[in-house]
């Protein structure tokens, strides 16, 4: 549901969300179907709390931007990944370019690969990626 409509509006209303909650957002960028955001935090707040504000308060914005979008909810889970500083700049590459990464894989096939790659146990995940 996240069309080319309103992207730009919810990217922007996220980074509004994000600098509230004292966060700094680095990039912000997505499918129809997800968004990826590359932020440093300062542990004042949780990422579970972060999250939740930024799901919580975004799901409301969409919903309000009209018939088309009412039933808009993202997915119940979520992934957070770190980074070095030495990655910056190449994830706000990839997430700047994501419409063409998933041209060419779907972000379930992403993730799998991901989990795989890096060794993450299967049950460090609570929620499936497509409820």
């Amino acid at each position: 549901m996240i069309t080319d409509d309103i992207k730009g509006r919810l990217y922007r209303y996220i980074g509004s969300l994000v600098s509230k909650e004292g966060v700094e957002l680095f990039a912000i960028g997505g499918t129809e179907n997800h968004v990826h955001m590359l932020v440093r935090t300062t542990g004042v707040v949780s990422v579970a709390d972060f999250v939740r504000v930024v799901k919580a308060n975004s799901s409301t914005f969409v919903n309000r931007l009209g018939k088309d979008y009412f039933g808009f909810r993202w997915q119940i889970g979520y992934a957070v990944f770190s980074v070095g500083a030495s990655m910056v700049k190449k994830v706000c590459e990839y997430i700047n370019k994501q419409v063409e990464h998933h041209g060419k894989y779907s972000l379930d096939e992403e993730f799998v690969a991901l989990v795989k790659k890096y060794n993450i146990e299967r049950d460090s995940i609570k929620e499936p990626m497509n409820p």
